[in-house]
């Protein structure tokens, strides 16, 4: 502003929010240009308000880029009212300035939004009816630049409200030359207040007149509310069901896996050669003395949640990548090295293991802790190649089970001393057997009770087992008797 000239200077500002025009505020008369006296003070100031040249029309007018992207993005997809079919939430945001208030409204392609919170409706629908909610800046111009316009007076406010509503409206129309063009949904002002304690806040709508009122659909609501209603009672419903087929699913997890455990208990016991009454008095006492594998399943069970996860969870991750058999040789057995392999094959009195007896070993291992059986001994013998580079030499023996030695270590010495023949052992070779069976052996049902026809090198190493065919014949040779016919099964 020029002190000196008489005429008033108006800067003219322009920035992202569009243009700022400065007005000198003094207060005063209407339409009178300024002058100074002598004394250099202001006689008169011109009026409050200003109209710019050029023909531009008067009042608040929205800015042409934001309408013409408001109308480009929303018009032909989500607001008219014939053919479009997406939805969204458009949250349409207005920065106050100098004629006009800030505001905020909010499109709607379907007026459910409106009614109902978009989080209420993520939470009843699973995210699944929930709209893409959009979010936009439109400016506005005061092309009169009503200085204090709004200063008290309620009625320019609502005005100044209603024109931004129409423009916007207009901006989303499939026609912006067409007046009264039906939109998609419902365009409304989002109050300061709420409507009930549920933090819904009030929405205007604006009439014809320009008269701002409440915005309200009760009969949608009402069939909304009953539709929530229904959604929570058949929720409700729903959930109680599914935790009763939970519990019976679970409840029969539990009785099957204790059912499991006990048969996988009993199976050990027998394979260790306990008879099967000691084995009900085994589990009789192993279930009195508690602990997790004798205790039964209780009726519910959610109260045992540890377990149930084990169960559930834990278990068939366990069996399904927990590889056993390498389990087995890396806890349970001592691996030679690979070079050393090769040496201990051709010496007759190094340490070995039967292959039966690996497999019963690691069967039990397996039963004790729950794991996945390998029961395929040409997979066991891959396995072991594999991994350790063990391999398994197979023999041809001839055994018989379920007989043992009385003094495996001495029943050579023992023989070799002659005793007393009856005339019966004499007619006979029959008899003969069975008095030596009756002097050197017993009977055994243990697992891997038995002795080799031929003597053996016993698995610990630098032992031989006795056979029973050259023990026989030291016998029957000491006792001055022709050495018995062991061929076949029919002696036996």
């Amino acid at each position: 502003v020029s002190a000196v000239s008489p005429v008033l200077s108006v800067s003219t500002m322009h920035s992202e929010h569009g243009s700022l025009v400065l007005t000198l505020r003094q207060g005063g008369g209407m339409s009178q240009r300024t002058t100074l006296d002598s004394a250099s003070t202001w006689l008169s100031t011109r009026n409050q308000t200003w109209s710019p040249s050029g023909g531009r029309p008067s009042g608040m007018r929205i800015d042409q880029a934001d309408a013409t992207h408001l109308h480009e993005k929303y018009a032909n997809t989500h607001a008219c009212a014939d053919d479009c079919t997406e939805n969204v939430y458009l949250s349409i945001d207005v920065v106050g300035g100098a004629g006009y208030p800030t505001a905020r409204f909010v499109y709607a392609s379907n007026v459910a939004y409106l009614l109902l919170d978009l989080a209420h409706i993520r939470f009843l629908t699973l995210n699944m009816l929930t709209p893409p909610i959009h979010r936009e800046r439109v400016r506005f111009t005061d092309n009169d630049c009503e200085l204090d316009a709004l200063q008290g007076d309620e009625g320019a406010r609502v005005r100044a409200l209603a024109s931004m509503h129409a423009q916007i409206r207009k901006a989303l129309q499939s026609s912006v030359y067409a007046t009264n063009v039906p939109i998609r949904g419902e365009l409304v002002l989002v109050g300061d207040t709420f409507d009930d304690s549920w933090g819904t806040l009030a929405l205007f709508n604006f009439g014809n007149d320009g008269e701002m009122q409440r915005w309200a659909n009760s009969a949608l609501r009402g069939q909304l509310e009953l539709a929530a209603i229904i959604s929570v009672i058949c929720g409700c419903l729903f959930g109680i069901a599914l935790v009763a087929i939970l519990f019976r699913l679970l409840r029969s997890i539990q009785t099957a896996n204790y059912s499991r455990s006990q048969a996988m208990r009993q199976v050990v016991l027998r394979k260790i050669g306990i008879t099967e009454e000691n084995i009900r008095e085994t589990m009789n006492s192993e279930r009195a003395s508690g602990g997790p594998d004798s205790e039964a399943p209780m009726w519910n069970p959610f109260s045992q949640p540890f377990i149930l996860i084990a169960q559930v969870f834990i278990r068939p991750l366990r069996q399904k990548f927990i590889h056993s058999l390498a389990k087995f040789c890396r806890e349970r057995v001592q691996i030679t090295e690979s070079e050393e392999n090769e040496e201990r094959f051709a010496d007759a009195h190094a340490p070995f293991m039967y292959m039966r007896t690996f497999c019963r070993e690691y069967e039990f291992f397996c039963l004790e802790r729950d794991l996945k059986i390998e029961d395929d001994r040409n997979t066991i013998q891959r396995e072991l190649i594999r991994l350790h580079n063990i391999r398994v030499q197979q023999l041809l023996v001839r055994r018989i089970y379920g007989l043992v030695w009385r003094d495996p270590q001495g029943v050579e010495s023992t023989v070799s001393s002659a005793s007393t023949v009856s005339s019966a052992m004499r007619e006979g070779e029959a008899a003969a057997l069975a008095e030596f069976v009756r002097q050197h052996c017993k009977t055994s049902s243990l697992p891997g009770a038995f002795i080799d026809m031929e003597t053996r090198p016993d698995p610990s190493g630098g032992l031989l087992r006795p056979g029973f065919r050259p023990v026989a014949f030291a016998w029957f040779k000491v006792h001055g008797l022709p050495p018995p016919m062991l061929h076949g099964t029919d002696w036996a």
